[in-house]
């Protein structure tokens, strides 16, 4: 009797970045080339921030994924799980790939205008004469 062990699918190479926003990021998932045993019939994308207040898992069902709702300004880290059929079937995620938000746009801010307004007082009449001339 022969038992084939399988491998979950992990991917070989890390998600590629296609587009970056203030508050999204665009992806190719990458996932053709793997290590481990297909088919695959799940795909889902692993991003946390890189100081590691915030995680998140999403299913993907095309070979772009965006992620929106993101902190502008802020490095995460993406990384891509597969799942083939059975038990045990998705693989630990593959290499990451390291990403920065845009900067947000500035904000409109307050706009006011300071005006500072004092009395003039005229300066004292020096009477100047010389040769015959007052001035």
């Amino acid at each position: 009797m022969f038992l084939q062990r399988t491998q979950p699918p992990v991917p070989i190479a890390p998600p590629q970045l296609t587009a970056v926003g203030a508050t999204y990021l665009w992806i190719q998932l990458n996932a053709n080339s793997i290590n481990g045993d297909g088919p695959i019939i799940d795909r889902e994308v692993e991003y946390r921030t890189v100081s590691g207040t915030m995680y998140d898992l999403q299913p993907v069902d095309k070979t772009t994924h965006k992620i929106g709702h993101l902190d502008p300004d802020t490095e995460y880290e993406i990384s891509v799980l597969l799942t083939r059929p059975l038990d045990g079937g998705t693989g630990a995620p593959g290499p990451p790939l390291r990403a920065r938000t845009k900067c947000a746009a500035p904000s409109p801010g307050w706009w006011f205008e300071e005006r500072v307004m004092r009395p003039w007082d005229s300066p004292p009449v020096t009477v100047l004469e010389m040769d015959g001339c007052v001035w």
